[in-house]
């Protein structure tokens, strides 16, 4: 399923966009050229799109995205056009089609309403996993408009065709590219870009996305902490390695808004009303991030949290047990609460049932209770209480 796009280019390579007369002469595709190799493990949050019927992972790659979520993948809605759930499944845990990962089914194809099939605008999609991905960390949305300004380096990563002959690699690619101009872009373009795209290619045309490496990712720093958040999803471009007219690739900050609301409906309202989404951020140096915060019911910008968290003991049946007690935001369905234990600061830690091990649950107003919960095993067996904030999925 390699090459099933819904454009393929057929023209010549020596096809210029100078020589075209308007946007419908430009024959596109959906197109790493002129990369490498990725560093193995630096984007595990990368996925391979796959078709559920080949089970060849190297065959079965058609399509790239990106976890974002436990329960979400983030990728191009020309990838999911046509698709259903018994159709395609998502690859997770790998950056080699040929060895390791693992298949994730999708319970869920959600395509933008918008989505415009012939310009593609709008082209993104959601793609809800049947199970859950909790042992890779999601990557965050970029946040701010000025992470990706013109002349910003970004990079693209993918399985697609990495030579001009028409090959793949195994191995996952990457390449450094650079933010263009959007009104050049758009003149080149023939004027029909929004400003849902972006566009951006390599000096002379390289590094560029090509075939198959639709729906992956656009990267950029987040300048806070020098961590990468995905800025644009490979769209489509004219031909492969061309630096005019650039690749195109969907704006997630203009989208942020749309993706939310499928995947934190309740954490939208409270991220909104401080204009602050970037879950993995500490913005006010206090060492909890938004998401934290929010499940904590806090201010992102109070540079602390009052109340959290209080470490302490009680006795029961002349036993010395560790507790903690902690602010939550009252009726959140986005995120819940895991409650660990572990005899040293380093672990092993264990999960315990937060329900199970609560001593008590005070309401303090509207939006906020406090909980004190305790270890299973007595202070001697098991001395610190960790807390873990996590997505639920339960949309």
């Amino acid at each position: 399923m390699r090459q099933i796009l819904p454009f393929i280019a057929c023209a010549s390579l020596a096809f210029v966009a100078q020589a075209a007369d308007s946007w419908e002469d430009l024959e596109i595709t959906i197109k790493i050229i002129g990369g490498g190799d990725a560093k193995d493990g630096e984007y595990p949050w990368m996925v391979g799109v796959m078709d559920r019927t080949e089970p060849d992972n190297y065959y079965a790659q058609f399509c790239g995205g990106v976890l974002i979520h436990p329960y979400y993948i983030l990728t191009a809605a020309h990838c999911a056009e046509g698709e259903t759930t018994s159709s395609m499944n998502v690859l997770v845990g790998t950056d080699d089609l040929d060895s390791g990962g693992r298949r994730v089914n999708i319970s869920q194809i959600i395509i933008h309403p918008q989505y415009d099939n012939v310009e593609l605008d709008y082209d993104i999609a959601l793609l809800r996993l049947a199970t859950p991905v909790t042992d890779i960390e999601p990557i965050d949305i970029c946040d701010q408009e000025d992470w990706q300004l013109e002349g910003t380096l970004a990079r693209i990563v993918g399985w697609g065709q990495f030579t001009l002959d028409e090959t793949y690699p195994s191995f996952l690619q990457e390449g450094d590219v650079t933010i263009r101009n959007f009104g050049q872009a758009n003149e080149d373009w023939f004027n029909t870009l929004t400003d849902r795209m972006m566009p951006a290619v390599g000096s002379g045309g390289t590094p560029d996305s090509c075939s198959g490496d639709s729906g992956g990712p656009l990267l950029v720093r987040r300048p806070t902490d020098n961590a990468w958040v995905i800025a644009g999803i490979t769209s489509f471009g004219h031909e492969c390695a061309v630096e005019s007219p650039p690749a195109i690739y969907t704006r997630v900050f203009r989208l942020r808004d749309y993706i939310y609301g499928y995947i934190y409906p309740d954490f939208t309202t409270y991220a909104a009303g401080y204009n602050q989404f970037a879950l993995g951020a500490d913005t006010d140096g206090d060492s909890f991030n938004l998401l934290e915060e929010y499940g904590f019911n806090m201010s992102p910008n109070s540079g602390q949290l009052d109340g959290l968290p209080d470490a302490g003991t009680i006795e029961i049946d002349s036993e010395t047990y560790a507790t903690i007690t902690f602010n939550r935001r009252r009726n959140m369905d986005d995120f819940a609460f895991n409650l660990l234990q572990a005899p040293t600061p380093s672990g092993p830690w264990e999960t315990l049932s937060l329900g199970a091990n609560t001593l008590s649950t005070t309401t303090l107003d509207a939006n906020t209770e406090s909980i004190t919960a305790r270890a299973s095993n007595p202070i001697s067996e098991a001395a610190y209480l960790r807390l873990e904030l996590t997505p639920t999925g339960n949309l």
